[in-house]
Parts: C-alpha cells; sequence; structure tokens
C-alpha cells in the first residue's frame, strides 16, 4: 500500500483540494488504500577520485509532494559505498548525496531517477563545490576598518528539492579578499557581518548582477568570482 490522496490518487500534484472555512465541518473526505507494485532505489556512491564514499549522506525526495519535507528520505552510505530506498512507488524522483570534505568545503550530487515498476540501480559520483571569490571595500567606513574582522556569509535560499544545505563564510585577508570554497549548487543570500553598527551590505555584484538584491544562483562545477561592496 502506498500513500494515497483525496480524489482517489496516489499522485499529490493530482489530489483534489478540500476547502475548510471557519468553524466549518467537512463530511465525505473518504480515502481508500491502494496496492502498488513498488520498486527499490539502490546503487553506489563514490568519492571524486573513484574510491566509495563510506560516510555520505543521502536525501530521496519525490519532488511531487506539495509541502516541503514530506517525501523526503534519508540514508547514509554502508563502508562499501551502497545505499537503497525501497517501497518506492511509481514516479520521479531526486536524488541528493552529500559529504565533506574537510576544510575544502563540500562534496555534492544531484540526479533526477525515474520509477516504474522495476527496481533501479544507480551509480553516483561526488562532485567538489564551487568556489565564491572576490574583495570587499570597506572604505567608505571611517575610520578605517580591518577587513579581517567581518566574515562574508552565504545563506542558502532552499527549494522543497534542495538538500538542506548550511551556511558557508569566509574571512576576507588583509586586503579585502575572500574565497568560499565547496559551495554546493544552490541560491544563496549574501551578507557581511562584523560591519560597524548602522552599516550593511550595499551591493554584491557577481557577473554584473547584484546578489544583494536579487541573491547569487552558484551552478554546478563553477567559480563565482565577484566584488563585494
Amino acid at each position: 500500500y502506498v500513500p494515497v490522496y483525496f480524489g482517489g490518487t496516489a499522485s499529490p500534484s493530482a489530489s483534489t483540494r478540500v476547502t475548510v472555512g471557519a468553524g466549518q465541518q467537512v463530511a465525505a473526505i473518504d480515502l481508500q488504500l491502494q496496492a502498488v507494485k513498488t520498486a527499490t532505489i539502490a546503487g553506489t556512491i563514490a568519492n571524486p577520485d573513484g574510491s566509495p564514499a563510506t560516510t555520505a549522506n543521502l536525501q530521496l525526495i519525490d519532488p511531487s509532494m506539495p509541502v516541503a519535507n514530506v517525501g523526503v528520505w534519508f540514508r547514509n552510505s554502508t563502508p562499501g559505498g551502497r545505499f537503497s530506498f525501497a517501497g518506492l512507488a511509481p514516479g520521479t524522483y531526486v536524488l541528493n548525496a552529500q559529504a565533506s570534505e574537510g576544510s575544502t568545503g563540500e562534496l555534492w550530487a544531484a540526479l533526477t531517477v525515474p520509477v516504474n515498476d522495476a527496481d533501479v540501480d544507480v551509480s553516483v559520483t561526488l562532485r567538489r563545490g564551487a568556489t565564491v571569490s572576490g574583495a570587499i571595500d570597506l572604505s567608505p567606513l571611517k575610520p578605517a576598518l580591518d577587513p579581517r574582522r567581518v566574515r562574508v556569509v552565504l545563506d542558502p535560499v532552499s527549494s522543497p528539492t534542495d538538500w538542506e544545505l548550511g551556511r558557508h563564510q569566509a574571512t576576507p585577508d588583509a586586503d579585502g579578499q575572500f574565497a568560499i570554497r565547496g559551495v554546493p549548487p544552490a541560491k544563496y543570500r549574501i551578507s557581511v557581518t562584523g560591519l560597524p553598527a548602522g552599516w550593511s551590505l550595499d551591493e554584491a555584484t557577481f557577473r554584473d548582477r547584484d546578489a544583494a538584491e536579487w541573491h547569487l544562483q552558484v551552478e554546478a562545477a563553477e567559480s563565482a568570482a565577484g566584488g563585494v561592496l
């Protein structure tokens, strides 16, 4: 038996909405369980050098779910880099994987996996995250502020099918240069912490676009270089 939704469907995107007013009781919301042949997504996950990723975290998401974090499953890879997700109804799933590479940042992988009525075997290879670099201009501040006293911060702006990403940050050097390494592909809100009271980030130009206004979109296998004012 698989999850079912009002309207007699196993697909949340095809379900029928139920409108409930204040103090109203709605009757005849009947559901009937459906027996469906399920499948398993299983396979191996490897590091960029081809060795088994023994400490990877995996997340399988059903993107048709209308609510974030519903239809999400988590697994850890085994010592041999194996993983599996069983009992899946037919549909299209998003498989995310993540592992730490120490001080160099995070490894990641993401792929779309269609499931019919047969088991699916996949091979996943982790990639290194992107590098977001640039320079911070603190010259408008009087008195002058040492750039090493502030931090450039990237906070993820996640969609329901994104991994639960964490904050990424870096401290500029004495010349104001900074580099944030190992940043997984996603949309990020950029900010600068440690500024004096009354001061805030004015603009953050990456690829001729103000990321402070529109957020920074980090794509796979790229380096985003720019300047922060």
